[in-house]
């Protein structure tokens, strides 16, 4: 991968828990134009960085909900997510299920 392209994938990685971290403020700290990094970052990485964003903090949220007892609102606290319905709603469409139900689940397991 490229320079330019490990800087924002340590920059996003490092950042996915914070809701400080946003393209523009990406933008600004590295003073690049998106256009080309972005759909190059895209061939890499298979996500655009929004979506790579998302996939991690649910990656997080799914070890969480399976390997703590930490409350959905904390959870989403933690991730980076200011209102707790956001992680909610992109939880559901991601994995096709709420978090409880994804909880409940690997409690069977």
């Amino acid at each position: 991968m490229p320079f330019p392209l490990q800087k924002i994938t340590y920059y996003l990685i490092d950042g996915v828990t914070n809701h400080e971290h946003t393209i523009l403020n990406l933008q600004k700290r590295l003073g690049w134009r998106f256009n080309p990094l972005w759909n190059q970052f895209k061939q890499y990485t298979g996500f655009t960085p929004k979506g790579f964003i998302t996939y991690h903090r649910i990656e997080l949220a799914k070890q969480l909900l399976s390997e703590t007892d930490l409350r959905m609102g904390d959870i989403a606290t933690l991730l980076g997510y200011e209102q707790p319905h956001a992680l909610t709603m992109r939880f559901q469409k991601v994995m096709g299920m709420s978090l409880i139900a994804y909880r409940e689940k690997q409690k069977i397991k």
